[in-house]
């Protein structure tokens, strides 16, 4: 389940599980604020490292990216956005076909896609054709 994991603004590498991940829990929060690790009872003196950033940098950019991935999908990604944060969808099956198509050109990796959304959507149905006889 998407709610379940945990994951540190370095954790994020724009996946599928990532993306929904970021978009139930983080965007909904105020700007700059992440959601605080889970208690797992595991070791309790854990080691800190020094940052060279400020504690609600990494958090800011990762909110940033996704928003403006979400921007570009225009429709699409309002409705993947409402159907997550709203819907309560928590598994990648169930969405709409809009909302997934969205959630798919979002999780392209650490890189944006240099393709426009609805150029994408357009070579993700001809190459669909071309595999059916």
């Amino acid at each position: 389940m998407v709610r379940e994991a945990y994951f540190k603004p370095a954790q994020i590498r724009y996946r599928v599980e990532d993306v929904m991940w970021v978009i139930a829990t983080v965007l909904p929060m105020e700007e700059g604020y992440w959601p605080p690790e889970p208690e797992t009872g595991g070791y309790a003196g854990k080691m800190r490292t020094v940052s060279c950033v400020a504690p609600f940098e990494a958090s800011c950019q990762v909110r940033a990216e996704v928003s403006e991935r979400l921007r570009m999908t225009k429709d699409d990604g309002e409705t993947l956005l409402w159907e997550i944060q709203r819907g309560g969808v928590e598994y990648y099956p169930v969405l709409c076909p809009a909302a997934r198509k969205a959630l798919l050109y979002i999780s392209s990796g650490w890189r944006r896609r240099r393709q426009t959304y609805a150029l994408w959507k357009a070579d993700r149905k001809r190459q669909r054709q071309k595999i059916k006889p």
